[in-house]
């Protein structure tokens, strides 16, 4: 799911920019290798993981020692530091090529397509800020619960210290991990009004779809 966030970041800065070759590349035809392209690649990654791990007081963990850390490195770079570099990159080449677009506009004199570009612009900034902000703040305590685990020396089975770490742990490792990636759809919903006429579009032609296929009754004489 995060990958896909960041591709979807690497396509609005495509269809954004001034440039015919950077554009070609935000095509429907480019989606459609991409995404099966990124489901390959994370099931080749995720099988390193899954030897870092054993099962430990019933749960399963990556082991203490040298698979802690190897496991904690590639959670804090590939769940972590890539996502938000990414991120934070083509978000601030995104705004340069919207900065561009609206001054080619207004050297144009055309008031409607400054009008146009404004509203899109802000609802594109919209609802990138706010992604990148739910990611951080949904992300971050995943990485200071991995750094601090690495830190310290594990707890005694049974004490308080296990209990509450094994809440925090939890709730970071999992619970706003889950959440994150179920909250893109209430973003784009809640920031885009063109996400919102979209979807409604969507909706009525659904339900439109549904009502066609329903069998017509027959009325017999």
């Amino acid at each position: 799911m995060r990958t896909f966030f960041v591709v979807a970041c690497v396509d609005r800065y495509a269809s954004c920019s001034n440039r015919v070759f950077i554009r070609s590349f935000s095509r429907h035809q480019i989606a459609i290798r991409v995404i099966p392209l990124v489901i390959i690649f994370w099931i080749l990654l995720g099988l390193f993981p899954t030897m870092l791990y054993t099962i430990s007081n019933g749960v399963c963990d990556a082991q203490d020692g040298l698979p802690n850390i190897l496991y904690s490195a590639y959670i804090m770079i590939v769940l972590g530091i890539l996502p938000l570099v990414t991120l934070f990159t083509f978000g601030v080449l995104m705004m340069i090529n919207l900065k561009e677009s609206r001054a080619n506009a207004q050297t144009l004199g055309n008031r409607k397509i400054v009008s146009i570009i404004r509203k899109r612009d802000r609802n594109m900034m919209r609802m990138l800020l706010t992604e990148l902000t739910i990611y951080i703040i949904t992300t971050i305590p995943n990485t200071v619960v991995l750094i601090y685990k690495v830190a310290t020396p594990p707890a005694a089975n049974g004490s308080e210290r296990q209990c509450i770490e094994s809440f925090v742990f939890y709730f970071a490792r999992v619970f706003l991990l889950y959440l994150n990636n179920s909250l893109s759809f209430w973003i784009y919903l809640i920031t885009s009004q063109s996400f919102r006429h979209e979807f409604k579009k969507l909706l009525f032609h659904l339900f439109s779809f549904v009502e066609h296929k329903k069998p017509q009754a027959t009325i017999v004489h």
